[in-house]
């Protein structure tokens, strides 16, 4: 997991824009077994914080996986971003991660 929280947001790497700021998203929940190697680094975005509507319309796939209000959840998030597993695969491969090593 410390590999992954070092890496920039995923989400905003994915539309080439660098968001140091994260905080890992649990991709299976939290209490399963190994359910915190399956974590995103996702900027307070695209995480559970809905930007301000200027910046949504500057960039319309800053929604967070979390639904804030009526922005967001991980429908609109899947179809602005990716899914979340294409997007944890991105962030393991980025950090040198393989998932049997995980």
């Amino acid at each position: 997991m410390d590999a992954l929280a070092k890496l920039p947001c995923t989400a905003c790497w994915l539309h080439k824009h660098h968001q140091l700021i994260v905080s890992l998203h649990h991709v299976n929940g939290r209490t399963a077994a190994g359910a915190h190697m399956d974590v995103l680094p996702l900027c307070r975005w695209h995480h559970q914080d809905a930007a301000p509507k200027a910046d949504r319309e500057q960039y319309p796939w800053l929604v967070p996986v979390h639904a804030s209000g009526n922005v967001g959840g991980k429908a609109e998030f899947t179809r602005l971003n990716a899914s979340e597993e294409d997007l944890l695969l991105m962030a393991y491969k980025q950090a040198g991660i393989t998932r049997e090593g995980r």
